[in-house]
C-alpha cells in the first residue's frame, strides 16, 4: 500500500513538472528590475518557447516603456523531477524602448537574453531570472542591457 502511494506521488511529481515544458503552456506574470512590468511565454515546444514583456524600462539611457520579443532554447531541467523543473535559457529577440521627450529619442535594437526559471513541482508557479545584454541600431548603435527576477503562473495543456 505504501509503495503504491508513493509511486502514485512520484508519477504526480513527474508529470507536474514535466508540464512546466509542455507545448501550448503559457505562462502570465509580472517581472522586477530593469523593465519592471508584464511578463508571458509560449511554451513551443520542450525546449523551445517565446517570451514577452511590457514595462517600464528607467535606468541607462533615459526612462520609457519598454516592449521586447525573445525566442528562447531551453536546458533539460538541472533538478530531479521530484523536486521542480530548472532549466537554464539563451536566446535571441527585439528589444523596443519608447521615447519621454526630445533628449531621450526611442530606441531599437537587438537582445540577446540568458537565464534560468525555477517552476515549483505541485503548483504551476514559476519564478526566473533573467540578464540580457542589447545592442541598439537606432537611433545609434549603443550597448544597454536589462535584469529582472519574476514570477509566471502557468495556464493551459498538461502532459
Amino acid at each position: 500500500m505504501k509503495n503504491g502511494l508513493v509511486v502514485a506521488i512520484v508519477v504526480a511529481c513527474i508529470c507536474t513538472s514535466v508540464a512546466a515544458a509542455a507545448p501550448g503552456l503559457i505562462g502570465l506574470g509580472v517581472m522586477g528590475g530593469e523593465p519592471s512590468g508584464f511578463s508571458a511565454k509560449l511554451w513551443l515546444g520542450n525546449h523551445l518557447a517565446l517570451d514577452a514583456g511590457l514595462g517600464y524600462a528607467y535606468l541607462w539611457h533615459g526612462a520609457g516603456v519598454h516592449l521586447h520579443g525573445d525566442l528562447l532554447l531551453h536546458t533539460g531541467s538541472l533538478l530531479p523531477s521530484l523536486v521542480g523543473f530548472l532549466p537554464l535559457y539563451a536566446g535571441a529577440g527585439v528589444r523596443v524602448r519608447l521615447a519621454n521627450g526630445v533628449d531621450n529619442p526611442r530606441e531599437v535594437g537587438l537582445r540577446v537574453p540568458f537565464g534560468a526559471e525555477y517552476v515549483l513541482p505541485i503548483v504551476p508557479l514559476g519564478v526566473f531570472f533573467e540578464l540580457a545584454p542589447i545592442i541598439d541600431f537606432a537611433p545609434g548603435v549603443a550597448f544597454n542591457g536589462n535584469a529582472a527576477l519574476g514570477v509566471h503562473y502557468y495556464f493551459g495543456p498538461r502532459s
